[in-house]
């Protein structure tokens, strides 16, 4: 049980090191945490368990999304609309990635489109429907009940202390899938 607990909190380090965020205009608001398999964690107003995704304001100001875009495809980056919502800085905002293609500000907002758990391309528009205020260019594959996303109040956390031995491996490629989080899997 250890083992798996351990694994679990590896990835998710390892996730959160890892992971590729390119923000490439001026402007605060950031695609901070992403769920593709939803197995629970939030229900949306229907009782269903949608993928999800949580926008944040770094800025200093009110950042409203009127006409900006969210997408799972670069090629279509007008793939769902924005309605006039605003986040407060320091706000977040989830936006479920149901297919349900909601976009009420009043309530809750779906886009038209999931996310892949084999991992895919996620991008927050400007309205002018090519400007990206934010990617995540692709995020990785992602298991059932876990969150892809960046820290907001990182902390450092020894997983191995300096003298127990131990060993590491960095893949070459993606063969092993996820078989490394397994309790049998063998590390020689």
């Amino acid at each position: 049980m250890m083992a798996k607990l351990f694994r679990r909190a590896a990835f998710t380090a390892v996730v959160m090191v890892f992971g590729y965020f390119n923000s490439v205009s001026a402007q605060d608001l950031i695609i901070s945490e992403l769920m593709a398999v939803n197995n629970g964690t939030i229900e949306d107003e229907d009782g269903n368990t949608p993928d999800w995704i949580e926008l944040f304001n770094a800025g200093n100001s009110t950042q409203n999304l009127s006409g900006y875009y969210l997408s799972d495809d670069p090629l279509v980056p007008e793939k769902w609309r924005f309605p006039s919502v605003s986040i407060a800085p320091g706000g977040f905002l989830v936006v479920f990635a149901s297919d349900k293609d909601r976009r009420d500000a009043g309530s809750e907002l779906h886009t038209n489109f999931k996310l892949s758990s084999s991992g895919e391309f996620l991008g927050l528009f400007a309205s002018d429907g090519e400007t990206i205020v934010d990617q995540i260019a692709p995020f990785p594959e992602l298991i059932a009940g876990f969150s892809y996303g960046i820290s907001q109040n990182a902390r450092q956390i020894g997983l191995v202390g300096s003298e127990v031995p131990a060993r590491a491996l960095v893949p070459t490629n993606g063969n092993l899938g996820m078989t490394w989080m397994e309790p049998g899997f063998d590390d020689s």
